[in-house]
């Protein structure tokens, strides 16, 4: 998908956080059309860097794993906002960076 080209080449990884945030305010504005688009496009998003990072053998950044397929249903199932599973994601890891010294 081309847009989703263009995201990735102008913010980079955090392009995946601009789509969530946009479906995200398009869906508080009652547009569900609009959001599900946004949603296609950080799919799209995903699947670009996935590619990328098994050519690379990179492990995947916090906003590829949020913006997960498998992590919005479980997020959605548990009835969880992505900015607590984001910072709970931070913390783990500070704590385990922490451990390892």
């Amino acid at each position: 998908m081309k847009v989703a080209r263009i995201l990735l080449r102008k913010h980079g990884t955090d392009a995946l956080g601009v789509a969530q945030q946009r479906a995200d305010e398009w869906s508080e504005r009652g547009e569900a059309r609009a959001a599900d688009l946004w949603r296609v496009i950080g799919s799209a998003m995903l699947a670009i860097l996935n590619r990328t990072r098994r050519t690379t053998g990179r492990r995947a950044t916090l906003p590829e794993v949020l913006h997960g397929s498998v992590t919005q249903k479980v997020m959605d199932a548990d009835k969880v906002e992505r900015h607590h599973v984001a910072r709970l994601m931070r913390h783990t890891k500070r704590r385990r960076a922490s451990n390892d010294l």
